[in-house]
């Protein structure tokens, strides 16, 4: 049986993966929790609306995808931002499609990040923005 966790110890921040390819998205899924980070990963944007919705109160960051089929990662953005218009989310793309970088920041992306990265500059970037978020308050 586990044992409950003390109110005083802090919780992990939360970070959802929505990544149409699964190897990069299993990658992530198994490589961030080591750097502290609880993780949550979809392949899709309808899916991570969804999964958003059910977990929102434990999701600090949303890394997003570009590209994606059906619905795309700044289509996903704009639903996820009806639910939280305050959501942190960077996206992560190889290809950005038919937008822009700057289309991208205008939707709200605090930064937009180009495949390949190494895990050490995404996770220290990752913390800069929650400690960000956490000193700009609710």
């Amino acid at each position: 049986m586990p044992r409950p966790v003390p109110e005083d110890v802090a919780r992990r921040p939360g970070i959802l993966v929505v990544e149409d390819d699964d190897a990069i998205r299993t990658m992530l899924q198994k490589a961030l929790p080591p750097f502290g980070y609880a993780v949550w990963t979809t392949g899709s944007g309808e899916e991570a609306v969804e999964l958003y919705r059910q977990c929102r109160q434990d999701v600090d960051l949303v890394l997003l995808d570009v590209q994606m089929p059906v619905l795309d990662g700044p289509e996903t953005l704009v639903r996820l931002r009806q639910l939280n218009p305050a959501l942190c989310c960077c996206f992560f793309t190889g290809g950005l499609g038919h937008y822009t970088v700057n289309d991208l920041l205008i939707l709200g992306a605090a930064r937009v990040l180009r495949k390949p990265i190494s895990l050490s500059d995404a996770t220290a970037l990752f913390r800069q923005l929650l400690a960000e978020k956490a000193s700009a308050g609710p």
